[in-house]
């Protein structure tokens, strides 16, 4: 006799069937029994939330809504500090132009008037310069050297050797990164090194006269109404006759060239002269002078000599008669 075999609910089979209706029927209940239970039709199929979910998410979406709000805020007072600044920055920039303007102008204003060191400092004020501006600092600052050597050639000419080179000096501290002025500051200081007054690098060690008041150096003499500062003077003292006053200097093959100014000076006799210069013995050069020249230029060439003679042959005159000649004189 067959008997009917069913699902025990002592095994674990009928455990689990028994957990799903369980849990189903609780489901089910809370949705049938919770209030006002909602149904939504999506595409990808029903939904049921209740009145609790609903008002979840309304109270989420306040939140979001109440953060929307405060940022919008915050960007609309950002926005407007942005406004400000960019309204200030363009204003000073407007400003900086203007200024920045008016420096150029000035500073044309400079070049106009060979000022060319202050226009220099107003164009390198000026930052971000634009290209018309870096174009004029090159313009003010070929001027400048230019000035600076024309200077410096003028002051070499006037054997102003050492106010040459501390404008150069001056000019180069000025602007440090020119070539041309460093050249010539190298050309000028070679120059100071080796050149100066004839009374200072090789002094008179001999004075070839009757007396030695007859050959001096003097700190300084006039003539043709210029003062000549550091001077050999060489004078006749009385008597009529010709005689030749002369002094001896030891150049040591040392020096290539002498030059200088030599004249009367004013207040004494009017009496012609020659000016011999001798090297060793031989006759380098000599000049003719009349009394009543003005002060003259002169250059003589001792390289490779030992022994320097400078004479002066004054003419004759009558017995009271006191000429006097001065030489200004420079080695190099």
């Amino acid at each position: 006799m067959s008997s009917k075999k069913g699902v025990s609910v002592d095994g674990w089979g009928g455990k689990i069937i028994l957990i799903i209706i369980t849990v189903a029927l609780t489901t089910g209940a809370n949705l049938i029994f919770s209030p006002f239970p909602i149904f939504f039709q999506t595409d990808g199929g029903l939904i049921i939330m209740s009145r609790s979910d609903i008002s979840d998410l309304y109270e989420e979406r306040e939140n979001l809504q109440s953060e929307i709000e405060h940022y919008r805020a915050l960007y609309t007072s950002v926005n407007v500090q942005l406004n400000e600044l960019r309204q200030d920055f363009e204003h000073s920039q407007g400003e900086l132009t203007a200024f920045n303007d008016g420096r150029v102008l000035q500073a044309r204003s400079h070049i106009e008037e060979s000022n060319y060191q202050a226009a220099i400092q107003l164009l390198n004020a000026i930052p971000s310069a634009p290209p018309e501006v870096i174009i004029l600092l090159q313009e003010a600052t070929l001027m400048y050297e230019l000035q600076i050597i024309a200077q410096v050639n003028n002051l070499l000419l006037n054997r102003q050797i050492d106010d040459a080179a501390n404008l150069t000096r001056e000019a180069q501290r000025f602007l440090p990164n020119s070539r041309n002025l460093r050249e010539l500051l190298d050309d000028v200081e070679s120059r100071v090194a080796r050149s100066g007054p004839l009374n200072v690098i090789a002094p008179l060690y001999d004075r070839v006269a009757w007396t030695s008041h007859q050959v001096q150096h003097q700190d300084s003499a006039v003539m043709s109404g210029e003062t000549f500062r550091d001077v050999l003077v060489l004078r006749r003292l009385g008597a009529g006759s010709t005689f030749n006053p002369a002094s001896l200097h030891n150049l040591s093959r040392q020096h290539t060239r002498l030059y200088g100014y030599f004249g009367r000076v004013d207040g004494t006799s009017l009496r012609h002269a020659t000016f011999n210069f001798w090297g060793d013995g031989v006759l380098l050069d000599y000049f003719e002078f009349n009394a009543t020249d003005v002060p003259t230029p002169f250059s003589v060439n001792v390289e490779g000599v030992q022994q320097l003679r400078i004479e002066v042959v004054i003419g004759g005159g009558s017995s009271d008669s006191t000429p006097s000649y001065a030489i200004q004189a420079f080695l190099e």
